[in-house]
């Protein structure tokens, strides 16, 4: 009976430890993730800042027409480059930003299925107490009942 109560409370004990692993993992996650987009978002800002700039600078060569045709090509060549890469830079923020939110949700469960094995352990720990002291007042009635009767007989005898 008592080795039942102890397997089933390493049992707890073992599942409650996987999954505060969990949690603590999931948790590494989220901040990798984290400073993974901070950084993305980074970067995405220098290449706006930079297509701004060379948005400017087209623009001031253009209304500056001379026979700087091909220079305008270049810069128009170079503006659809910006963009493409800073597409590709939100694209990648958007998937983070999605794989954090997914594992800040995991994190969220593992949480509750962790207060919940807490929970489960405390009325388990509870039960098992109260289980050994009802099995204590049982033995000390029997001890003196039996007490009683050795009493008895030897007043008797």
């Amino acid at each position: 009976m008592l080795a039942d109560e102890r397997a089933v409370s390493a049992k707890v004990a073992e599942e409650r430890d996987r999954a505060e692993a969990d949690v603590r993992e999931k948790e590494t996650k989220v901040l990798a993730l984290t400073r993974a987009l901070e950084e993305k978002q980074g970067v995405l800002e220098e290449a706006e800042k930079a297509m701004k700039a060379l948005r400017a600078e087209m623009e001031d060569l253009i209304s500056s027409k001379d026979d700087v045709g091909k220079s305008v090509h270049d810069l128009e060549k170079a503006k659809r480059g910006l963009e493409a890469f800073v597409d590709e830079m939100r694209m990648q923020m958007e998937e983070l930003e999605d794989e954090l939110q997914v594992a800040e949700d995991a994190k969220l469960r593992l949480e509750v299925n962790n207060q919940a094995l807490k929970a489960q352990q405390e009325r388990e720990l509870q039960a098992r107490e109260e289980m050994g002291e009802e099995k204590r007042k049982q033995l000390l009635r029997q001890v003196q009942l039996e007490h009683k009767i050795l009493y008895f007989f030897f007043i008797f005898s």
